[in-house]
């Protein structure tokens, strides 16, 4: 059996396995609608109890990182025009009634409807359609796939911040911006080991990106309205979901990455994929 029929073969038992998993696993709620009890607890403020008699402290492990180098898991950059969660702060610091159907983030779900993964994370479609070994626009957006991290798709679907989507989503998301701008003002920016901002590196020559997987609400509330105070930022690595040989994610190791290395997505692809949390998006 030669190499290209074997990879062939292993790629479409783990696509079935993942089909079968999510079939069983998931329904339409979980990809639709926000958790309605954690909705619940953020309408109720309840963070403010955990936080009010906090002494700010250095936390461990803790680095220091620029708050315009910090990007969503989407690729969406704290500096980018378009993010709609700085762009809400801002419009609720200007108008703190404002409705949650007139915030930027209402409206980014109601407008941003990304097809499958390439769209997601903004990459020109017609450029990889060149390549016919295309993976990225035939994976569907809800796909969790990073090929630095991943060797294949994974099998565990994420409801990602786009829509289409109920109004519980984006209603969750607006609810905890209004508490976090009102927590930060009275207490100040007080973390702790539970709550960091936390993530791991993107390095690309001598530029990076920080791609946050935990708290990307108070870093899009530091970004908005307290960027004198925090240009840089303590952050730390993700020790949950992140494997410590990949804390750092080097542009120049793409060819011992997971994804590629296995065969799944070509060189060429995966480099776009990095380069889009690199790339100003307006």
């Amino acid at each position: 059996m030669n190499i290209q029929l074997k990879n062939f073969l292993i790629f479409l038992v783990n696509d079935i396995k993942n089909l079968i998993y999510q079939k069983l696993k998931y329904n339409k709620d979980y990809l639709y609608f926000s958790n309605f009890s954690d909705l619940k607890k953020h309408e109720n403020n309840f963070y403010e109890e955990k936080i009010k008699n906090r002494v700010k402290k250095k936390l461990n492990n803790s680095f220091s990182i620029d708050l315009d180098k910090l990007s969503f898991d989407n690729s969406i950059n704290l500096n980018d025009p378009i993010n709609p969660l700085v762009l809400t702060v801002k419009e609720l610091d200007i108008n703190p009634k404002l409705e949650l159907k007139k915030s930027s983030i209402f409206k980014f779900f109601e407008n941003h409807h990304p097809k499958n993964l390439a769209e997601l994370f903004f990459l020109d479609i017609k450029k990889l359609q060149i390549n016919s070994k295309s993976r990225l626009d035939k994976l569907s957006q809800y796909t969790l796939f990073y090929p630095w991290h991943h060797k294949y798709p994974q099998k565990f679907l994420i409801p990602g911040m786009f829509g289409p989507k109920d109004i519980s989503f984006p209603k969750s998301r607006f609810v905890r911006l209004k508490n976090l701008i009102f927590l930060i003002r009275k207490y100040g920016f007080k973390a702790d080991e539970s709550d960091k901002i936390s993530g791991y590196k993107l390095l690309k020559d001598d530029d990076y990106r920080f791609v946050i997987t935990a708290g990307a609400h108070r870093a899009s509330v530091l970004k908005s309205l307290f960027s004198d105070e925090y240009k840089y930022l303590d952050v730390s690595y993700d020790n949950l979901r992140v494997k410590e040989k990949f804390f750092d994610v080097r542009l120049s190791d793409i060819n011992i990455w997971p994804g590629v290395k296995s065969g799944y997505i070509s060189r060429e692809e995966a480099e776009e994929l990095f380069m889009s949390f690199f790339k100003y998006k307006i």
